[in-house]
C-alpha cells in the first residue's frame, strides 16, 4: 500500500511540474532489483559470508533497502554480479530463501576437498 501511495504522489508531482512548464529529473527507483540488473554471469556456486554482519540489500548498492542481516559463515548461492555486488539467495537462518544483494567483498566460495572414496564429492 506504501508502494502505491509513494508512486501515486511521484506521478502526481511529475504531471503537476510538467503542465506547468518545469522539467522533472527522474532518478532511479531504489525498489527491489533483481538478477536482471546482473552485468556478469557467473557459474553458480555455493559461498558464505565473511564479516560479521552483512545487509542482503535489494539492489547492488548501499543506497538500496536492507532486506535483512546476515551473520558470518551464513551459507549462499551465488548467481551473478553487477560491479562490485553479489546476486544470491540465503540458503540457511531467519533469512532463509531470501534472494538480494550482497557486497561481493563478504563473499567467499565454499572449497570442498575431496578424497578418492568418497562418492559424493564431484570434481
Amino acid at each position: 500500500m506504501r508502494r502505491t501511495i509513494a508512486r501515486r504522489v511521484a506521478t502526481g508531482a511529475a504531471t503537476l511540474a510538467l503542465l506547468t512548464g518545469g522539467a522533472v529529473a527522474m532518478a532511479p527507483s531504489a525498489a527491489a532489483v533483481g538478477s536482471s540488473a546482473c552485468t556478469k554471469n557467473v557459474t553458480d556456486y555455493n559461498g558464505y559470508t565473511t564479516a560479521s554482519a552483512v545487509h542482503l540489500r535489494s539492489g547492488p548498492s548501499t543506497s538500496y533497502t536492507s532486506k535483512g542481516l546476515l551473520s558470518r559463515s551464513t551459507d549462499v548461492r551465488v548467481y551473478c554480479t553487477k560491479g562490485s555486488w553479489s546476486y544470491l539467495k540465503v540458503s540457511e537462518g531467519a533469512n532463509r530463501n531470501k534472494s538480494g544483494w550482497v557486497a561481493t567483498r563478504y563473499v567467499e566460495k565454499h572449497v570442498r576437498t575431496c578424497i578418492p572414496e568418497d562418492p559424493d564429492c564431484h570434481r
